[in-house]
């Protein structure tokens, strides 16, 4: 409760700041020192998506104290820490703003690397400009519940193990097909080259998780699903249908493969962009409204898209860029930070 005639503390706390006058309690004269210790913190901060230097971006340590330094060809230093938790935060013109959480500062431990994401960067003949970063926050961050946050696999994945007998041997002959397909031609893309086309492996139904292992389960005229993880990865699932039951006919080869790649990547980590299930959704990004059709993850219902996009590829390789931490938020917020 606020006293009658005394200001609220915070408010006390601005008035110190901006007047040095006295508040509550009728004390006056400003404020103490703020304590100043003798560790140093210093690394490396570069481009995430080109390993580039970053120039003339403002570092700040903000924790037990607070101490900024300027990044200067890809380096910085920051005096006068004492031993504690941080949270550094990195802001310039030339980057999306950048916060990591729990950096740990202390005697023994005080260089660190950052990566951070530069405007104008870009790969597979995309740059990251202000649509892409629209882009990316619907297909690597969107939740259908929860915190919007990046999922990503602890380690790549060793094993698509196809579950038989759930389909005629017939069906069962172009779904494998199909699947060994997308795989020689797109798994690779989805953890941006961290893994190479996975082991195929076929058997009778199995359960439970192994680590490193994405099931596949095709149906007759179910669903089609890909596993949604929250945070750290370590093993999927996947179902797809060869049956279309309201339309009575089998799919087509290009719509399997459609489908078989689409849930891929779901497990890989990718969220719908534009149709069914958009989550949090601040662009309104709809079937009416969607800039990225030729995404695997548009989910528009047209015609089958086979391919990852080049958008689809730049996403993942920042997924699955070491700088970019399981849980990550916009605009680049690590909830916790491991040394590499």
């Amino acid at each position: 409760m606020t006293r009658a005639g005394c200001c609220p503390r915070l408010f006390c706390a601005v008035l110190f700041a901006a007047a040095s006058v006295g508040a509550c309690g009728g004390s006056s004269g400003p404020a103490g020192p703020t304590p100043s210790g003798d560790l140093v913190a210093s690394g490396s901060v570069t481009d995430r998506i080109a390993g580039g230097q970053i120039d003339g971006s403002t570092i700040t340590f903000t924790g037990p104290v607070t101490r900024s330094g300027t990044v200067t060809n890809g380096t910085y230093r920051v005096d006068g820490l004492t031993s504690g938790l941080y949270a550094v935060s990195i802001d310039g013109p030339q980057h999306v703003p950048h916060k990591t959480l729990g950096v740990g500062v202390h005697a023994s431990s005080g260089t660190f690397a950052f990566e951070v994401l530069v405007w104008g960067a870009g790969r597979f003949g995309v740059t990251y400009d202000e649509t892409f970063h629209r882009f990316f926050h619907q297909l690597a961050r969107v939740r259908v519940s929860g915190p919007s946050a990046i999922g990503k696999w602890a380690v790549p994945p060793t094993e698509l193990y196809l579950v038989e007998g759930t389909i005629p041997r017939e069906q069962f002959a172009v779904f494998q097909s199909v699947l060994a397909e997308v795989n020689e031609e797109s798994v690779s893309d989805m953890w941006c080259g961290t893994t190479e086309p996975l082991r195929i492996v076929t058997g009778p139904d199995v359960v439970g998780e192994t680590t490193g292992r994405i099931v596949v389960r095709p149906n007759w005229d179910g669903s089609g699903t890909g596993t949604v993880g929250s945070g750290t990865i370590w093993a999927g699932a996947v179902t797809m249908n060869v049956y279309v039951a309201r339309e009575s006919r089998l799919r087509t080869r290009e719509s399997l493969k459609s489908g078989v790649l689409h849930e891929l990547f779901h497990v890989a980590g990718a969220y719908h962009v534009c149709g069914g299930g958009l989550g949090e959704n601040p662009f309104g990004f709809s079937r009416f409204n969607c800039p990225f059709r030729d995404s695997v993850m548009a989910n528009l219902g047209e015609g089958p898209v086979t391919r990852l996009s080049p958008q689809d590829r730049l996403a993942a390789c920042i997924i699955y860029h070491p700088g970019t931490l399981p849980g990550n938020t916009l605009p680049d917020t690590n909830p916790g930070y491991v040394p590499r």
